[in-house]
């Protein structure tokens, strides 16, 4: 200590001496900063992380952004709760693909904003499936697309065209999710120009169209919902729950009447699992992929197919239309998003087929909870972190969003 007050008792007789002399003074500041300025230059504030996690909008911003997604959401809960039982037989499948790639888990709720998980929908700008493809897009991808088949419309080719083009848009985005899923509604395309023109590179500060603007709060809301299910008084269905389906693949040519018979299933069953099916009779040449339950595959596989006889002036076209995605109205996919909250009357179209509401544990005041944390947009980064699970990244464990085991 002795030491040190020398040292500054010196120190402060120099300055004094220094002030005394301005000319001296100045040369003597102008030549550190002359030394020291390069050192700051040259020095990479990049490795510091504080400069790195400041978001371009402020955190208020982006968690009012997803407090409204949710609110939205919940509005509709009991029918968000049937739409989520009715497909969680789909999303098994889709669950199971995802987890082989080792994509964050909240992907496999991406179709529920997309179609609702219906599987027979087409949007006016083109777009089919359950992933809402555009026919280009499936091209690319090796979705087979003819007069007689759409593979947009078969859930395991259409799941695996998807998650191709998703992993690509995040390789093209530095690993950025927010951007690859913003590119995925609107374009990689206008993504970029959208940046050039604004000279903004965060999803959250973009100035994209409006329904684009809102597609990933809405996907981070409806991620929210389901990992806290019961903070909100949401019951979700069990993981198990549903039909077993099973994959097939076939090759031409087939009746699908004779399917249907074969698997003792009836074919209107069949064709609403399989509206890529777009003939009664799929021509040879191709193979086509058969979504059918456990059971039927079964059946199926015991009884060998019949000959196949093609006769002159058979109606071929006696398959089920496809659906619009704007006669569906549906309050959940983003296309339909409301300017404003929604309230909770029922709207014409939605439900396609019945299903008994769930019960809840929870009552409906369960849903003011604390608000969303805002999602960061960093690079790379997880879609979703809970407190419960580790991180969804790329290389991280991916439990089921529902809890239950898989079978």
């Amino acid at each position: 200590m002795t030491h040190l007050a020398t040292i500054c008792g010196q120190f402060l007789t120099w300055k004094r001496q220094i002030c005394f002399r301005p000319r001296i003074g100045r040369l003597l500041w102008v030549t550190l900063w002359g030394l020291w300025l390069p050192l700051v230059a040259r020095a990479d504030w990049s490795q510091h992380a504080w400069l790195e996690i400041v978001p371009p909008l402020q955190p208020s911003d982006i968690a009012v952004r997803i407090a409204h997604e949710r609110a939205i959401l919940l509005s509709h809960r009991g029918y968000l709760e049937n739409r989520l039982q009715a497909a969680q037989p789909l999303l098994r499948l889709i669950g199971e693909e995802i987890e082989k790639r080792r994509l964050p888990a909240i992907l496999m709720l991406l179709p529920l904003l997309e179609s609702g998980y219906r599987l027979d929908v087409t949007s006016p700008k083109g777009a089919a499936g359950l992933w809402q493809l555009m026919p280009g897009t499936a091209m690319q991808y090796g979705v087979p697309l003819s007069a007689s088949y759409d593979g947009r419309l078969a859930l395991p080719q259409a799941t695996k065209a998807a998650l191709d083009y998703l992993t690509t848009l995040r390789d093209q985005f530095n690993g950025d999710w927010l951007l690859a899923l913003a590119a995925y509604n609107c374009g990689e395309n206008q993504v970029r120009s959208v940046q050039a023109q604004s000279q903004q590179t965060s999803y959250w500060a973009l100035p994209l169209p409006d329904e684009t603007r809102r597609y990933v709060p809405r996907l981070l809301a409806l991620g929210e919902l389901v990992q806290h299910a019961a903070r909100y008084g949401l019951q979700l269905p069990a993981w198990e729950s549903g039909a077993t389906l099973v994959v097939n693949h076939m090759t031409g040519p087939i009746w699908l009447a004779d399917l249907a018979r074969r698997g003792h299933w009836p074919l209107s069953q069949l064709e609403a699992l399989n509206p890529a099916f777009r003939r009664a009779l799929l021509p040879a040449g191709m193979q086509y992929v058969l979504l059918l339950p456990r059971d039927q595959a079964k059946a199926l596989a015991a009884q060998p197919a019949a000959p196949v006889i093609i006769k002159p002036g058979l109606d071929l076209t006696a398959v089920p239309p496809l659906v619009s995605l704007q006669a569906l109205a549906d309050p959940l996919v983003i296309a339909h998003a409301p300017p404003a909250l929604a309230g909770t009357a029922a709207v014409p179209g939605l439900d396609q087929q019945a299903h008994a509401p769930l019960g809840r544990t929870a009552s409906a005041g369960t849903a003011t909870a604390p608000a969303v944390k805002p999602a960061l947009d960093l690079r790379p980064q997880p879609l979703w972190t809970s407190a419960a699970t580790a991180p969804l990244a790329s290389s991280a464990a991916l439990p089921p969003l529902w809890t239950g085991k898989k079978k």
